[in-house]
């Protein structure tokens, strides 16, 4: 039972209270005689057992079989009793007893003593005769001071002796084990980051991958979807080139044709004078108007093979193109489009009217290209010309005579063809966007804005060339297509 009691007072004419030994697992450690651990140590500290069958060395002590040296450690030993300074003992070494003893000469007998461990104890023992302490057992590792005090006849209170020690804690317990523990936890904890890491980027990868395969294939139906789309707009764009070239079809057809009828008709003429003739005998006179009736036959089959040039150029612009590259004879195939593209605006628009120039290169020869894609790009280039000096002619500029020129030339490997105008010219906020599909500046339902882009296409894609735009505001527009002479 403790009795709970306040720090008792001190006084310098009582006796002293000294500590005089320990024990450590019930074994009683004792001080060497110095004279004799002087001659067997070399003058360092030792502790040993009672019974002398172990002894315990400081670390400075010198090593030898006779005595070997423990995991108990301090730094030097008190000079009354010998006990260590700085005393450190192993985790497992925590079973102690104390000793102490009160010098009062007048009646020893009379001597009561009380203690209390810091670190372990709250508060100061039971007051007692006894001068050994209880057992502490099972002591955690930490720092720890052991106090006690005696009091004599006076009633009087001992300054406290004191005898701190300290109990290491096990290696796993140590400041370098919690180091490791922590650089382990800490390489374990990255580890599981890496890996649940690993796992989230797999995971966010195959979302991906589905979310890419499903969108590959919404993109693969919408480029179907697209594919057949612009099949349909290409093909409208050949029906409204087309429906341009009809009104010039039919003017052109129709000269041919009256050529055809009004030579026939005169042929007939001339058989019936014939016959006449031979039936009077004059056999001279049906001779020169035989003659006459073979030139109007040459006349005629020159306008028929006129007209059926017309008719299949009509055919071969409409039918879709095979993509097969032919001997073409250029300048032709230019000045074909121009008379069909002014006739087919004039049919139009009576009040149309334009000049048209060409300035064509007779060594040019033929040039190995899809003819009724090329014939597109040129009718196109052509239309828009008319177009352009027709808006120009609107606004009444005095003097001004609106002209579409046509013309080809050689320049080494290369064959250029050139359309030029001289109407109002392209803005250059827009020059960079005529190519573009869609894009057009013809006022809506006029115009499906792909005639520049296919004709771009075909150049580019189609024949390996080039085409290019020189504007100039006020003055005219200047289309120049470059392709490969493949003659």
């Amino acid at each position: 039972m403790l009795t709970v009691m306040d720090e008792p007072s001190t006084d310098p004419i009582v006796p002293t209270t000294y500590i005089t030994g320990l024990s450590i697992l019930d074994s009683k450690l004792s001080t060497s005689d110095r004279k004799f651990t002087e001659s067997q140590l070399k003058n360092l500290d030792t502790l040993w057992k009672v019974d002398a069958a172990k002894r315990y060395e400081s670390k400075e002590a010198a090593l030898n079989e006779r005595f070997p040296q423990t995991e108990l450690r301090w730094d030097s030993v008190e000079s009354t009793y010998f006990l260590p300074i700085n005393f450190q003992l192993p985790y497992n070494q925590n079973y102690f007893t104390f000793y102490y003893a009160g010098t009062d000469y007048s009646d020893p007998d009379q001597v009561r003593y009380r203690y209390t461990l810091e670190g372990i104890d709250k508060n100061w023992s039971a007051i007692s005769p006894n001068t050994v302490s209880e057992n502490y057992r099972d002591l955690p590792p930490g720092k720890y001071t052991f106090k006690v005090c005696s009091r004599g006849l006076n009633g009087l209170w001992s300054q406290p002796a004191l005898f701190s020690f300290t109990i290491l804690p096990p290696w796993w317990r140590s400041w370098w084990a919690y180091t490791g523990y922590l650089i382990f936890i800490s390489f374990a904890g990255w580890r599981v980051h890496l890996f649940q890491k690993e796992m989230t980027v797999r995971k966010e990868r195959e979302k991906n991958r589905d979310r890419e395969l499903v969108q590959a294939k919404e993109i693969e139906k919408a480029y179907n979807s697209l594919k057949a789309t612009q099949s349909q707009l290409i093909q409208s764009e050949k029906m409204a080139s087309l429906g341009e070239l009809t009104a010039g079809i039919a003017h052109e057809i129709q000269n041919p044709l009256n050529f055809v009828n009004n030579f026939a008709e005169v042929n007939k003429e001339l058989l019936l004078e014939m016959k006449e003739e031979i039936e009077k005998g004059r056999i001279d006179e049906g001779q020169a108007i035989a003659a006459s009736i073979m030139d109007n036959e040459e006349k005629i089959l020159f306008h028929g093979k006129r007209a059926d040039s017309i008719v299949k150029g009509m055919l071969q612009h409409s039918r879709t193109s095979n993509g097969i590259k032919e001997p073409t004879d250029i300048n032709a195939l230019a000045d074909e489009y121009l008379r069909l593209a002014y006739h087919g605006l004039r049919a139009k628009d009576k009040s149309f009217s334009a000049g048209m120039k060409t300035d064509f290169d007779s060594n040019l020869g033929k040039v190995k290209v899809v003819p009724q894609d090329l014939g597109r790009v040129i009718l196109n280039l052509i239309t828009n010309g008319f177009h352009a000096v027709t808006e120009k002619k609107k606004k009444g500029i005095e003097g001004y005579e609106p002209l579409v020129t046509v013309s080809t030339a050689r320049e080494g490997n290369k064959v250029k063809i050139i359309v030029k105008d001289n109407g109002n010219g392209i803005p250059q906020n827009i020059i960079d966007k005529i190519f573009q599909p869609f894009f057009t500046t013809k006022p809506s339902g006029q115009g499906t804005g792909l005639g520049l882009s296919m004709s771009y296409d075909i150049v580019t894609k189609v024949h390996e060339g080039q085409i290019e735009v020189k504007t100039v505001i006020g003055e005219g527009t200047s289309f120049i297509i470059t392709i490969p002479n493949q003659s």
